[in-house]
Order: structure tokens, then C-alpha cells, then sequence
């Protein structure tokens, strides 16, 4: 008896709670003059997701580490929190905020066939700066809920932006899924050079 609405936003509000997370990054594919990928990347941590807006078109989530410390004579301290990402659920939204390149964001007015049905997902980094926003609908099952996005420019992440310099923005996809038991985020980049904002170096797109 729920609207499809009111399921999109109840699969929204089930990644809340605790959580037992890992992040993994992989590269897969190479493109141009490099001949070897990165060192993959993991890491663990424990969070906690918790609504901080619910209205019935918008729907905020933030996320915060929790994490122990043991010192040199074996005794742990903490917990500690430590403020994560956020992101910010708008149903069909009448702007977008946009990376165009060279640390350069823009707000772009979206066109009703953008809009209509969508959910906007803009996600925030530790310091409250943008690092995302893309479009895509819910597609709800007996076993699982996903949204998949369209593809949309971001910058660096931080765990690269000091050390690497042969790419300037990443064009890529996410997906989630939602499972009884927790839920998965899933990223398919292409990280890509840049001529200058807005503009993707078409003889050599993407590393």
C-alpha cells in the first residue's frame, strides 16, 4: 500500500544506524601511456548514520566514525567521534551543483525532463565542501532496493589529491543497495584530464 515515493524515501532512511564498514578502492582498467595500476586501497571503521532532516522530499544523512584508541600499556580509550560525509536526498530537484574542473563548482537550473522522477544525492566531505551530486531513480524488489545514478564529474579524492597529478577529475557512476542486513556503495570511475574547466582533454580522455 505505499506510494512509490514513500518507498524511495523509506530505502533512503534504511542506510541509518550502525554500522561495521570497510572501503575499498581497485583500480581495473588502464588507458593512455601507464602501464601499471595503483596500489589497491582498504581500510575499516565503525559508523553510525543518523537522519539530521525528513521532510517528505528532502532527506539529510550524516555520517560519523567512531573509533578506539589503544595506547602503549595495552588500555583503550575512547570511543571518539569523528564527523564523516553527508549526503543530502532532494526528489526532483530544481538545481544541481555541478564540479566543473580546477576546484571550480557551478549551480546549474535542470530541465523538466531532468527532474521528473528523480532523486538528487549531493554529498559533502568532512569539511562540509561539495564532492558530488547525481541524478538517478529507486528500483525496489522483494530482496533488495537500488538506486542507480547517471554519470557526473568529481573532483580528486583526498586520499589522492596530494599524489597524483596526471588526472585532474573523476566521470563515473555510483550505486546503492540496500540489503536487509546493511548496504553497499558501489563507484565506477574514469579518471580523466582536464584542458580547463568544463572541458575533457579529448585526445587523451581518460588515464
Amino acid at each position: 500500500g505505499l506510494s512509490t515515493l514513500e518507498r524511495d524515501r523509506r530505502a533512503i532512511l534504511a542506510m541509518t544506524g550502525d554500522y561495521r564498514i570497510s572501503f575499498d578502492f581497485l583500480e581495473v582498467e588502464m588507458y593512455g601511456d601507464s602501464t601499471a595500476p595503483s596500489d589497491p586501497y582498504r581500510s575499516w571503521a565503525t559508523e553510525r548514520v543518523f537522519v539530521i532532516e525528513d521532510t517528505p522530499e528532502r532527506i539529510s544523512l550524516q555520517h560519523i566514525i567512531v573509533m578506539f584508541m589503544q595506547g602503549e600499556d595495552g588500555t583503550t580509550q575512547g570511543p571518539m567521534l569523528v564527523k564523516h560525509w553527508r549526503q543530502d536526498w532532494d526528489y526532483e530537484p530544481e538545481t544541481a551543483l555541478e564540479f566543473i574542473g580546477e576546484r571550480q563548482w557551478t549551480t546549474r537550473t535542470l530541465t523538466e525532463g531532468e527532474r521528473k522522477g528523480q532523486w538528487q544525492q549531493t554529498v559533502y566531505q568532512v569539511d562540509d565542501s561539495p564532492r558530488y551530486a547525481m541524478r538517478g531513480t529507486w528500483e525496489h524488489n522483494a530482496a533488495y532496493s537500488s538506486w542507480l545514478s547517471e554519470p557526473a564529474w568529481r573532483p580528486l579524492p583526498r586520499r589522492e589529491y596530494t599524489v597524483r597529478s596526471d588526472y585532474q577529475t573523476l566521470v563515473g557512476t555510483n550505486r546503492l543497495t540496500i540489503l536487509p542486513r546493511g548496504w553497499i556503495h558501489s563507484q565506477d570511475n574514469v579518471k580523466t584530464i582536464l584542458t580547463g574547466p568544463s572541458t575533457i582533454d579529448e585526445a587523451n580522455p581518460a588515464l
